[in-house]
């Protein structure tokens, strides 16, 4: 059995049908048909049945072929219609080709009946599914046209070169420009982007978006290539208007370097505690006066020692001379090498209490930032332990990142482990270490202290959190420092037992440059 075929049959002759029959079953179909003679029996075969397709005489007086095409199209079928003639001319099939007929054959070439009606066949579903496909296209078109006219966002539709193709109507009002001026520009009139698109992926970027007045507007872009047929055709590109959402990033930021240089302010002053009103002015009088004493003594060391041969050795400020001569140039020598200290700890803390900048752009040696750390906090731990030690990794790597707030954090994590600590006897160490494996660079700080305990642990970093509010802590010192080690890519971790004391570790990867350099 051949494919089952519904054939409508314009016919008079039994014979004639039988032959229609007999060279369909020869192509392998199995023909369920009807045959009809005049303008109602087709009338009612259209309304019962869907046919595959009409096959015509066209010499059926009562119902001829163009009345007969006639009707198709009222209805609007589309069915392959076959015309077969006893006495086939040239003038009459260009006739029935134009009133809407597929073929046209001559009834001594019956035989060619099967290729017509198969090639006729094939080309009614090409046109069924062409029709399916551009209903449904137009369906989408009208869906996704509504979408876009009533969506928040700007959406635009440009060619290759950058020519505007279409723009809804957010674009239109965010603008300030008519369709029409808007079609007739460039998109490089209207955003500005390093780039649009470069592949079908969603291709997200900030951009601006220059409005009528000249404004620029912040916006936040997806676009991505337009592909017909394997081809790029155009670039669709649709804005998010992000003004707002930049003005809280600028006052988050604003409120965070408040937040920062408000903690280095607070450790800041723990920290000068004691420390003399305008202390540069002596120390600079002492460390501009120490090399004139120097000076002073060596020209009139000659004239003592001349005094000493011919007088014998004698007391100057209760030392005698043998012995001053010795030990003055070292006591001299120990005067400047104290007063530079104090000038460097003085410039420590003046820089550690200068608002930092924001990019990540020092190469940061933590061996360095550690020593730099411990100037400052070292009479805090002396005064809070007998038992300090500190070992630094050799040659280890350093990182891209800001230095000086690696150094507060550093500084509020030994503030914190000499606050844990209950009595001097109680031990705090500080290590560096490089670990090759994560390619990661760690500060490790331990105490002996009271310790932490879990449910403390898990809020330790959040802001404001602090065990210390009695004792003036605000709570910001971890938070702080857990938001500036994140800006390095890092991470803060506790280990702590209550009763035992706490290690805090700090880890930050090792990166490229270009990975490190970064707003923050």
């Amino acid at each position: 059995m051949g494919d089952s075929l519904r054939v409508l049959i314009i016919e008079k002759s039994d014979k004639n049908v039988s032959s229609i029959i007999k060279e369909l079953k020869k192509g392998k179909y199995n023909p369920i048909y009807e045959r009809i003679n005049n303008f109602k029996e087709l009338k009612a075969a259209l309304d019962w049945q869907i046919w595959d397709i009409i096959i015509a005489d066209d010499n059926v007086e009562s119902l001829e072929v163009e009345a007969a095409l006639n009707i198709l199209k009222e209805r609007d079928i589309d069915i392959p219609f076959l015309i077969i003639s006893d006495n086939p001319d040239e003038e009459s099939a260009v006739s029935a080709i134009k009133a809407g007929s597929h073929d046209y054959i001559a009834r001594k070439n019956i035989s060619k009946l099967i290729f017509s009606v198969r090639g006729e066949l094939e080309r009614a579903k090409e046109r069924k599914e062409r029709r399916i496909a551009e209903e449904e296209l137009r369906k989408s078109e009208e869906k996704y046209r509504v979408l876009a006219e009533t969506a928040r966002e700007i959406i635009i539709i440009i060619d290759l070169d950058g020519k505007i193709n279409y723009v809804n109507r957010t674009g239109v009002v965010v603008g300030g420009f008519s369709e029409e001026e808007i079609l007739s520009m460039n998109i490089a009139d209207l955003l500005l982007a390093k780039r649009i698109a470069e592949s079908q992926e969603f291709y997200l970027y900030e951009a601006e978006f220059i409005n009528k007045s000249g404004e620029h507007i912040p916006v936040e872009v997806n676009s991505s290539l337009i592909d017909e047929g394997n081809k790029p055709s155009g670039i669709l590109i649709v804005a998010r208007d992000i003004t707002e959402k930049k003005r809280a990033e600028k006052q988050a930021k604003l409120q965070q370097e408040q937040l920062f240089q408000a903690d280095k302010m607070a450790s800041l002053g723990t920290l000068v505690a004691g420390v003399a009103h305008e202390i540069n002015n002596p120390i600079s009088s002492i460390i501009l006066n120490v090399p004139i004493l120097q000076k002073i003594w060596e020209s009139i060391i000659p004239i003592l020692d001349e005094h000493c041969k011919t007088k014998g050795d004698f007391y100057i400020g209760n030392m005698k001379y043998s012995a001053l001569q010795e030990r003055l140039p070292m006591l001299l020598s120990d005067i400047m090498a104290g007063a530079k200290r104090v000038k460097t700890i003085v410039n420590d803390l003046k820089d550690f209490s200068r608002q930092a900048p924001s990019q990540l752009t020092d190469i940061v040696d933590i061996n360095v930032s550690l020593k730099k750390s411990l100037r400052l906090v070292g009479n805090l731990i002396k005064k809070s332990t007998r038992y300090f030690s500190v070992n630094y990794f050799e040659s280890i790597p350093t990182f891209i990142g800001n230095s000086q707030r690696i150094e507060q954090v550093i500084v509020n994590l030994l503030v914190n482990a000499c606050e844990a600590i209950q009595n001097i006897n109680q031990a705090i160490q500080a290590s560096t270490i490089y670990d090759k494996i994560s390619n990661c660079v760690l500060l490790e700080i331990k105490d002996e202290g009271i310790g932490i305990s879990p449910d403390v642990i898990q809020r330790i970093k959040d802001p404001f959190f602090t065990t210390k509010r009695d004792y003036g802590g605000t709570g910001l010192g971890l938070s702080i420092s857990d938001k500036i080690v994140k800006d390095h890519s890092g991470e803060i971790s506790f280990i702590s037992t209550q009763g035992q004391g706490t290690t805090v570790r700090l880890t930050i990867p090792i990166k490229s440059n270009a990975e490190n350099i970064i707003e923050v």
